[in-house]
């Protein structure tokens, strides 16, 4: 995977960022698998970061351009920040100028 941003923000709010300013782009993403989602009320976090209160969460996000296959992204997060990383290996990778197209869209963070 190619990390493409790091957020200090929590998933919920990192990813609907995301999801908003790709649109504005002209892209389209959609939520695959959230770890949050799937996870039932009442079971316990069993991950590495903490012992309690837990703040961890996986969403994976299609994003659909003009490519016949979606680009894949998964955003990982845990004590309020968010890291986004697109899947750039296997059967999964994105051309070239769809993965710039992705890019440019996170280019407005860095003017």
């Amino acid at each position: 995977m190619a990390q493409l941003l790091t957020l200090n923000q929590p998933s919920a709010e990192a990813v609907n960022w995301f999801i908003r300013l790709l649109a504005q782009t002209g892209l389209h993403v959609s939520r695959s698998f959230d770890l949050r989602a799937a996870l039932a009320a009442d079971t316990p976090c069993t991950c590495p970061h903490h012992a309690g209160n837990c703040d961890c969460d996986m969403v994976v996000l299609l994003v659909y351009g003009t490519e016949q296959r979606p680009a894949t992204v998964v955003a990982h997060s845990h004590n309020g920040r968010t890291w986004l990383s697109l899947v750039d290996d296997g059967e999964d990778r994105p051309s070239s100028a769809f993965k710039l197209q992705i890019k440019a869209a996170l280019a407005v963070l860095r003017i």
